[in-house]
């Protein structure tokens, strides 16, 4: 068994509602307040926890150099693969909450353009003494190379909406995250270093959306799981999706054509 398996950290973060509320205002969603003591949106402590690593130990794309908490695979490019999401109560803005990670599984397997090695890390929230999410976020480690080949959703949604994604959006949550990670802001870096046509949309921001959708449905999110499926890629439009299957919510991001990018599964009380 790898020994970085058990290994965990913690940190703490003022949940302050001013990055919420820039964050609402970079989507450009309906008027709503973020005040101290609203709930957070589910899957928005994304915006928070920032570990800021100083500039001399990142890595030449962006990211703080493995090492570490993870170790270093040897590979070049850091993805987010999926992850699931557990809501036991929504953290509240205006007051310190803890996360503590701990990295969970480490798997090796061959892919397309060599090696993969996933990781997964789970994060559990609290604040005042008390659970609130757990996350497991499933990461990816590979070296540049052929992208996925496009799959079909072979899906007809019961609601869909069309979105794009420009360079001052992805710039934007760039900074709300602190995620210096170059293939969301350096075009010269996607194209000649990573292998990618153009700038890359954040998967936490596409899954963001995602769970949005599902809120916008149910009065309670429990549960919502997510995979990554390809890029999307900024300039381009996809369309995010859903549709009701025995009793849970699927949901999807798609592009125009139908091309999977994103799938995920919600669950909750109500509609």
């Amino acid at each position: 068994m790898n020994p970085s398996i058990g290994k965990s950290k913690s940190i703490s973060d003022d949940l302050e509602p001013t990055r919420a509320r820039a964050f609402h205002a970079t989507l450009g969603g309906e008027d709503r307040q973020f005040v101290r003591g609203s709930a957070l949106p589910a899957f928005w402590h994304q915006l928070y926890f920032w570990e800021a690593t100083p500039a001399g130990e990142l890595g030449p794309d962006g990211h703080a150099m493995s090492g570490d908490f993870i170790p270093d695979f040897g590979l070049d490019q850091r993805m987010w693969a999926g992850g699931r999401l557990k809501v036991v109560q929504h953290l509240r803005l205006g007051a310190v909450a803890e996360r503590t990670s701990t990295i969970e599984s480490i798997s090796e397997k061959p892919g397309r353009s060599g090696r993969l090695v996933f990781v997964t890390v789970r994060h559990e929230f609290r604040q005042g003494g008390k659970p609130a999410l757990v996350e497991h976020r499933e990461l990816v480690y590979r070296n540049a190379g052929r992208l996925p080949a496009p799959r079909m959703s072979g899906l007809t949604p019961e609601f869909r909406r069309v979105i794009s994604f420009d360079p001052v959006l992805l710039f934007r949550y760039s900074a709300l995250t602190f995620n210096a990670h170059r293939i969301h802001y350096d075009a010269d870096y996607c194209r000649d270093v990573a292998g990618y046509p153009g700038l890359v949309v954040h998967g936490p921001l596409l899954a963001s959306l995602l769970v949005d959708e599902a809120e916008s449905c149910l009065k309670q999110l429990h549960e919502f799981e997510y995979r990554a499926v390809a890029p999307t890629y900024c300039g381009e439009k996809v369309e995010i999706c859903r549709m009701e299957i025995e009793g849970a919510l699927k949901l999807w991001i798609q592009g125009v054509d139908g091309d999977l990018r994103m799938s995920a599964m919600a669950n909750g009380s109500g509609r």
